[in-house]
């Protein structure tokens, strides 16, 4: 049996001789004889197309030109080589390139990310003039004029958004670097102006969280719907409510994830230990193809317990029950939250739950409608409201970092009582010993 590396430089007759006489020709041998068939045929074509003559001078080497450089060789076939190779560089394209990135990407970021790329592309380098433009040729401002076109086809692009773009553009460009195509990012001296960019419309913090009478009202719906119909799925929402899992961890839990230890005190403790999550497959089109479950979390922070309160215990001892009443099953091994789908019986999906909760948000007459992971948001900032030390918040919440955990905790009108509290607290006068009628200026009275 041939090596790959034997395939790669035998000479394509004489390979083609080889192989039919061994009949060793393999899977891996046929992928790599059909990609040095092309590039002969692309070889040949080039050096047709090359009208710079090519001559031997009279020390015996090899001279042309290609774009009006000079080019010589020792032999014949490293001039006709270089002659290729100088074309070829020309022909490096983010177009060209790209299918290859995908390929690396995918086994190196997760497939949200994945297609996160492939949606880039699709709306910003489809059809553009960076996306046929050789990679050699390309500076900083192309980079420019690249962002001006981009925001005339996302005329409310803001700087956040921006960013997301060129980190995308950056990834490129760090692949056609390893790959020796460009020796360095031609956008990297980048520096926009913020002007630019849409304003930013900031949220009220109100409007990301749930009030703690929207969670009461929420909850008494599901609870409602979960009885009416006999189904577990409503109260997905209230176990959110009260571990604040992320969504695809909620889908990945099983009976046996529920842990009971004794605490120093002799009480028993239960806990559910969050160590695997759901993911979307998504397709070459970039489009969700279904699901998996992963055997980890989304970081090393996510695999940790959470401690169950009350209400969380007896919402998981309803969906118990009911699970059994609908012939799921409810060994260790079996999953929570189940359902009945196209290939029997199977975990939940958060498309399941999401619009019971957006269903209950129009129930209220809510003026935001708010999401599963404006629950999550929500239980974080109860935690800190009720003054959990953040370590612990983080703990909990499965985060990476601090700033991750403070990005989660939002301030409403119940919070104004404290705030006041604070500002008070640092005053030498209190608020009622002050009138501010006396402070008015006094109107003098004209004469006569």
């Amino acid at each position: 049996m041939m090596t790959r590396n034997q395939i790669a430089n035998q000479d394509l007759t004489n390979l083609l001789s080889t192989l039919s006489q061994n009949g060793n020709l393999s899977t891996e041998a046929l992928k790599l004889l059909t990609e040095r068939s092309i590039e002969e045929m692309r070889r040949k074509e080039i050096l047709e197309k090359h009208k710079s003559p090519v001559r031997q001078l009279p020390n015996g080497r090899w001279y042309t030109r290609v774009n009006g450089k000079k080019i010589d060789k020792k032999d014949k076939k490293d001039l006709e080589d270089a002659i290729v190779s100088t074309y070829l560089e020309r022909d490096i394209c983010i177009a060209s390139i790209f299918r290859q990135y995908l390929e690396r990407r995918k086994v190196t970021v997760s497939d949200s990310t994945w297609s996160k790329d492939l949606t880039y592309y699709r709306l910003y380098i489809k059809g553009s003039f960076i996306e046929n433009k050789p990679l050699k040729d390309l500076d900083c401002d192309d980079g420019y004029r690249f962002l001006m076109e981009s925001m005339k086809r996302k005329p409310d692009m803001k700087e956040r958004y921006w960013h997301n773009l060129y980190g995308f553009m950056n990834q490129i460009f760090q692949f056609a670097m390893e790959k020796r195509y460009i020796d360095e990012n031609p956008f990297k001296h980048m520096r926009p102006n913020k002007d630019l960019f849409a304003p930013v419309e900031k949220p009220r913090d109100e409007d990301t969280v749930f009030s703690p009478t929207e969670q009461a009202r929420i909850t008494a719906m599901a609870l409602e719907e979960a009885n009416k119909k006999q189904s577990g799925l409503p109260l997905t929402i209230i176990i959110l409510f009260n571990i604040g899992t992320r969504n695809g961890e909620l889908c990945a839990l099983k009976w046996g994830d529920i842990e009971t230890q004794i605490s120093r005190h002799g009480n028993a403790i239960s806990y559910i230990h969050v160590q695997r999550e759901l993911v979307a497959n998504f397709s070459s089109e970039g489009k969700v193809d279904g699901f998996r479950v992963l055997p980890h979390t989304k970081s090393n922070a996510g695999d940790r317990r959470i401690l169950l309160n009350t209400e969380a215990l007896e919402t998981l001892h309803l969906v118990k029950s009911l699970n059994a009443a609908n012939g799921f099953p409810t060994g260790l091994d079996d999953f929570i939250f189940l359902r009945k789908g196209k290939n029997g019986i199977e975990p939940i999906t958060p498309r399941c739950y999401d619009p019971l909760v957006r269903r209950y948000c129009k129930r209220l007459g809510m003026d935001t409608i708010k999401s599963p992971h404006d629950i999550r948001r929500s239980w974080v900032t109860n935690l800190h409201r009720n003054n959990m030390p953040l370590k612990l918040i983080q703990n909990q919440a499965g985060h990476s970092t601090m700033q991750m955990t403070m990005s989660y905790i939002r301030f409403g009108n119940e919070d104004e009582d404290l705030i006041q509290e604070y500002m008070e607290s640092v005053s030498s006068k209190p608020l009622d010993v002050i009138n501010f009628e006396d402070m008015k200026p006094k109107r003098r009275s004209r004469g006569l």
